[in-house]
């Protein structure tokens, strides 16, 4: 029997399936910048590095995380001086915000049939991230990887958060949009899992999730 959801935060609670990296590319690219998407992640993910060392503390909100990220992608890219840092940080939370408006009833209806649960690679303030958007409240446990010491796809991920929600993971199912972390992670430990990402893109091999939807709210529908 199905009894709670665990959740993916980025690019799942605030976003469509789009991960952080391809939306701070699509505005990085409308401001001018000239770098290849390619050689962007690898900037990309030497911010996140850059995070996960400290300089987001455990009271900072999501505005603040998304303008400490623009800050340190200023000052790796190459060409990072030329981009508006303030409107590039403002245009990547708007679209966050749109999402997680649409997202907040959906989350609504589902904690009324559901225990829900939030289970992400972040920062150590995932918690205050998510009472600056009023969502806190649906989740009865949040996993941090950057608190509890152990990232997704770790097995001890998905059974910390399974434990929290007070569920078995054979009765959960996870929701997310990464392939490998969310799905493939929450696979391993018999979970059900629902990958979350748009109509084009393909599965990558491999990964087989129980469920495929391209935005939050067709969880009303397919879950019975």
């Amino acid at each position: 029997m199905r009894s709670g959801i665990l959740f993916d935060f980025g690019g799942t609670l605030d976003a469509d399936g789009i991960p952080w990296v391809e939306r701070f590319f699509s505005h990085y690219h409308s401001l001018g910048g000239r770098l290849g998407e390619i050689q962007f992640r690898s900037v990309f993910q030497a911010s996140d590095r850059a995070l996960d060392a400290g300089i987001i503390g455990p009271r900072d909100g999501f505005f603040e995380t998304l303008d400490q990220q623009t800050r340190l992608l200023v000052g790796l890219l190459p060409d990072g001086r030329l981009v508006d840092r303030t409107a590039w940080t403002n245009r990547v939370h708007q679209d966050a915000l749109q999402a997680v408006r649409r997202n907040g009833p959906v989350l609504d209806v589902l904690s009324d049939r559901f225990t829900l649960g939030v289970v992400s690679n972040f920062f150590g303030n995932l918690r205050a991230v998510l009472d600056e958007l009023g969502l806190l409240g649906y989740f009865r446990c949040v996993t941090d990887s950057a608190i509890v010491g152990f990232q997704k796809p770790d097995a001890r991920a998905f059974e910390l958060t399974c434990a929290g929600v007070g569920l078995p993971p054979v009765e959960c199912i996870m929701v997310g949009d990464n392939p490998f972390a969310d799905i493939q992670g929450a696979g391993a430990v018999a979970m059900e899992t629902c990958w979350l990402a748009p109509t084009d893109r393909s599965m990558p091999a491999g990964v087989r999730p129980t469920l495929r939807i391209a935005r939050l709210d067709e969880l009303l529908e397919v879950l019975p």
